[in-house]
Formats: C-alpha cells, structure tokens, sequence
C-alpha cells in the first residue's frame, strides 16, 4: 500500500518501524526537518518537510495515489484537518490520532461525518490495556480474543513452579485445565513450543485457554493474587486520566494519583473527585511511603520518562506491592524488563501502532474472506498472534490439522465455534466461520491462507 504518515513522534516513528516491516510503500510528512531525516535514513522512506494540511505538500506526496494517510501530530484539531483535506485530495482512507477525552467521546460522529476510517489514542488503548491487567493480576500480559471467549495470558515462571521441569506433553497429563501453551521466552530466544518442550524458571510462557480454564490453572499453581482494591498511579497524565476514570466505573477500587504537577492536580481533582489527588514527588521513595504504597494491592507508574517508571518499580517491589505497571516506551529497555519481578510493562505508542498494522493489513487484503480481525503482539514483538473468521474458500477447511502443510514457525492455537473452545490438535479441523488463533513469527500474515506453504 502507499501510505503517508503525518507527524513523527513516538506513535509516528513506531508506526513507520512496522508498517516498513510490511513492506508498504511509505511517506512521512513533519515539519521538523532534523526528524525527518533521521526517519529517512532510519528506515529508507520518502520523506517531506512541510505542514500535513497543506494541499501544496500532500500533492508534493501524490496523495491522491494513497491508500491511507494518517495523521498522529501533536494537535488533535491539526490530525482532524489533515484527514479532511487528505480525503477531499483523494486519499482512500485516513486515520487520526486524537487524544483529548472530550473529542474522544464524539469518535462515532466524527468517523462518519468527516470521513474518517478510524481514531487512533494511545493513551486510551494504554488504559484499556491496563485495567484489564488490573483484573487479573497474576498475568503478566492479557489479550482477548474470540469476543472475550479466548484469553491469552502471559506469566513468568519463577522457581518452585510445578509447571518447571515439565513438558508440554506431561503438562497436558498432569492438569486437569485445558490449556496450549503457544510460546515460551527464554533470555533471547522465542520459541512457539512443541509437546516434547520442557519449561524451565524464568522462561516466560503464553498460555492461551478460556477465562475458566486460566482462572482454574492459576489456582492449582498456586500463582493466584488478591482481587485488586487499591491503586497508587504515579503520573497524572492522560492514561492516568483514562484508567482512573475505567477504575471508577467498576466500583470497588480506591485510587490515588499523585503528580507533581499542581495545575495537573487541581484539574484531575475537578474530573475525578472520587480519586485522592496528592500533588508530590512520585519518584520519591519517602513520599511514596508516607502516602502508603506498602498498602496498596497495585501500582502503575506512569511519569514521562521511563527510567523514573523503572526506579518507582523497583520502590514498589522492595514494598512488597502484589502487581506493579510500569509504562516504558523504548524497546531498547525490554530485555532489562524481563529482568525485573513486576513482569507487567505497557508502551502505548506499539499498542496503538499493532491496531493500525491490523486495519491495514484488513484494508490491503480486502478481497479475501478470511480476513484478520485481531492483532496482538507477542514477546517483544517477535511473534503475533491473530484471530481470524474461516470462510468456506479457505482451503483447509475439513481438514485435520496433521494434514495440513501449515508454515514453519506457525501454530494454529484454537478455533472457536459455536460458542465452543476447541483447542488443537492433530485431529482438529477447521470449518467455515469458525474464529481461528493462530500464534506465528512470520510477518504480514493478513489472510487466513497465509499459514499454508
């Protein structure tokens, strides 16, 4: 696909970094010459220094040649001109990034009457994500697939686990769950396990199951913590906007923001009066402690630089806080990460940019019927796992998976039909609108016949 991408910040950078990996034909328009060319060189794109709402600069893009533009600058309003005058000068699709909690809450209306193929927020998609780890704490990473049927969790295994020493093949004997473990990561290396796999401590496990089946297995393991009640959120940022407002509405859970932003505070004070706001140092270990982190059941730290996310991490530990969340945004950091015992890391500009992969992916694949609509990214991004509707042109349906010639480093993980889980195996088959996960470290897979040699 062409594609122009207006605005190289965080989420611009990232999302030049993936779709390049699907080799799409990319553009970037910024208004800071200094970054584009870094991005240039980075990435061997076309780049253009000029305003992305300027008509003379998108024809200087051929944009009506493209298949989407997206516009992820700094200005919600500038990212919604962009879009309108991208599509008035023939852009097929387009894709804003808007952030402010008031345009937010008018997405649908905006979508249809300026056109738009979709909204894009970082920081809502962040709270999204982490409120889900909230409600399970015990796992490291969830993602939901098959309409909430199929969860796929992601725990670290630390010594003394009844899962260590064991394969694949003895686990399936010896739990009574029904439970595929999809992927394993061991230091560097990823692996997507077969049954004669052993787990070892520390390796990092992906189990996918129903919500039942995972619930279960985590009590027998004896990994189950404590609902949480309470939550300490260091940043009062946007996502700490977000996720206090996602903790209010499901009741039950006390909420302190601290920041030490007053102007901040006093406007999240007026948004959420039933948050204490305290107005501090969230990097102190002595203000943290006399704001009671050694009583709270969570932790989310959410300042602007990661290093301080890191250190309140760390202070969180030595507290003994149960979950701890920790926003980074440099990849660069993620194998310092794996290292920490608060295994649960968010970074919302790869969580954004994995959503759009996805749409693009389902636009540039249109003509096929077994189109992708879930993306996840996995273990440091090295694998994906998706989920797809089957239709009857898919040329395995009715055949047993030990028949299918299924591409290496490809796991067909489950299928949901009927509003039954049905995990694989040899015997399995797949049948026309059945909803299919399947766990892979090959790129661009978009279409269900993608896993097939």
């Amino acid at each position: 696909m062409n594609i122009i991408i207006a605005g190289i910040g965080k989420l611009g950078d990232a999302l030049v970094e993936y779709l390049v990996q699907e080799n799409h034909d990319i553009t970037i328009i910024d208004t800071n010459p200094v970054t584009v060319d870094a991005v240039v060189n980075k990435y061997d794109v076309f780049g253009i220094v000029g305003n992305g709402a300027s008509l003379p600069i998108l024809q200087e893009a051929e944009v009506q040649n493209a298949e989407l533009y997206i516009a992820v600058t700094d200005s919600d309003e500038l990212n919604l001109v962009c879009c309108m005058v991208a599509k008035k000068a023939g852009a097929q699709h387009t894709i804003a990034r808007v952030r402010n909690p008031e345009y937010a809450k008018q997405g649908a209306f905006m979508r249809s009457e300026l056109g738009l193929s979709m909204l894009v927020n970082p920081e809502y998609d962040a709270a999204h994500e982490i409120s889900r780890l909230l409600q399970f704490p015990a796992a490291a990473k969830i993602e939901k697939f098959a309409r909430g049927r199929v969860d796929m969790v992601e725990i670290a295994l630390t010594e003394g686990n009844p899962l260590c020493g064991l394969s694949l093949k003895q686990i399936g004997t010896r739990f009574a769950e029904q439970i595929l473990i999809c992927a394993v990561s061991r230091k560097d290396d990823v692996f997507i396990p077969k049954g004669d796999f052993v787990l070892r401590a520390d390796d990092r496990i992906s189990i996918v199951a129903s919500h039942s089946n995972i619930a279960s297995l985590f009590r027998t393991l004896g990994i189950t913590k404590k609902k949480i009640r309470s939550v300490m959120i260091i940043g009062g940022g946007k996502i700490g906007y977000y996720l206090a407002t996602r903790l209010q509405k499901a009741g039950g859970i006390k909420v302190k923001i601290i920041d030490n932003n007053r102007d901040t505070c006093y406007e999240l004070d007026k948004l959420l009066p039933k948050c204490d706001i305290v107005c501090a140092d969230g990097t102190d270990s002595d203000v943290l402690e006399e704001e009671g982190i050694g009583e709270c059941d969570a932790v989310v730290a959410l300042t602007g630089i990661d290093e301080e996310n890191i250190i309140i991490s760390l202070i969180a530990e030595l507290n003994k806080v149960d979950k701890v969340v920790i926003k980074v945004n440099r990849s660069s950091l993620n194998r310092l990460l794996h290292k920490l015992q608060s295994e649960s890391f968010i970074a919302p500009r790869y969580i954004t940019a994995a959503n759009v992969v996805r749409y693009v992916r389902a636009v540039s694949h249109s003509s096929g019927m077994s189109k992708i609509h879930a993306l996840h990214k996995l273990v440091g991004d090295q694998l994906e796992a998706m989920e797809f509707i089957a239709s009857s042109d898919f040329p395995g349906c009715g055949v047993k998976l030990k028949n299918l010639n299924v591409r290496k480093n490809t796991l067909v993980a489950c299928m949901l039909r009927n509003d039954t889980l049905i995990y694989a195996n040899g015997d399995a088959e797949i049948l026309p609108d059945d909803r299919v996960v399947v766990i892979t470290a090959n790129e661009a897979v978009s279409d269900l016949r993608d896993i097939l040699e």
